[in-house]
């Protein structure tokens, strides 16, 4: 069976499991995958980089692995990255350690900007006997940041580059924050705060990819009454996954 039919096959195996589980296991079950890292940067001329996985649990698991360019998840088979993630399926016995290798296959992505994909891990017990029959499948998702040469600035000077905008909305459209991100670096945002009186309006995982604009729509029932300069909180990931805080002003305030 060829690599791709049996990540498809299992996949599907996984995803039937994953509907079996109806009951928790014990919560010393439910995180026995442990990864070094919680984002990972390639550069450009890099042979391969790793990522370090290790069993923490008193069990086996099966773990499964694949990268993405995030959205809904789809046939496995069928995706398309110009990256090879190995081994795409593999056991690990308690207390085992396992390194994921990740390699560029050549294919062009832009050279003026990041490209962001996605790691997917997927992790069940390995033990499946037909008297335990509930079982919990566990997914984590990461980063990946294709980082091509002689980009201009610093990735970690990005956050504070981000231009901000409140735009009220019209009619049936919902107000909403717009970030324009003019430089060629991801930014990824833990939370981000609008101060709005005592209670702060709240946004939490936000991603603004390279020289792009994004809009982040207020929380049903916010209607914050903003001035110009109204003030931003936020906590940014850095390239080795440490969370640096910053503060950043609304530029304009658009009807």
């Amino acid at each position: 069976m060829s690599v791709h039919r049996r990540c498809a096959y299992v996949c599907g195996w996984l995803a039937r499991l994953c509907l079996m589980a109806t009951a928790a296991m014990p919560p010393a079950a439910w995180a026995d995958l442990a990864v070094t890292g919680t984002r990972f940067v390639y550069p450009e001329g890099e042979k391969e980089i790793v990522v370090s996985l290790r069993n923490t649990g008193n069990d086996p698991i099966l773990v499964q692995t694949w990268l993405d360019r995030g959205g809904p998840e789809s046939d496995l088979s069928r995706l398309q990255v110009p990256f090879v993630l190995m081994p795409p399926l593999f056991r690990m016995d308690p207390g085992q350690r396992k390194t994921l290798q990740l390699r560029y296959t050549g294919e062009p992505l832009p050279p003026d900007r990041e490209t962001v994909f996605w790691i997917n891990l997927r992790h069940a017990p390995a033990n499946h006997d037909a008297q335990q029959r509930l079982q919990v499948v566990l997914s984590y998702v990461m980063k990946v940041l294709y980082r091509p040469k002689g980009l201009a600035g610093a990735a970690k000077d990005a956050p504070a580059l981000v231009r901000w905008t409140y735009h009220r909305g019209a009619g049936q459209s919902p107000a909403y924050l717009q970030a324009e991100n003019p430089t060629p670096y991801a930014v990824s945002l833990t939370t981000l705060s609008l101060r709005n009186g005592p209670i702060p309006i709240t946004w939490t995982g936000l991603t603004i990819l390279p020289k792009t604009t994004e809009r982040f729509a207020l929380p049903a029932g916010s209607t914050p009454q903003l001035a110009s300069g109204a003030g931003l909180e936020f906590e940014a990931v850095d390239d080795l996954g440490l969370v640096m805080p910053g503060e950043a002003t609304l530029q304009s305030v658009s009807p």
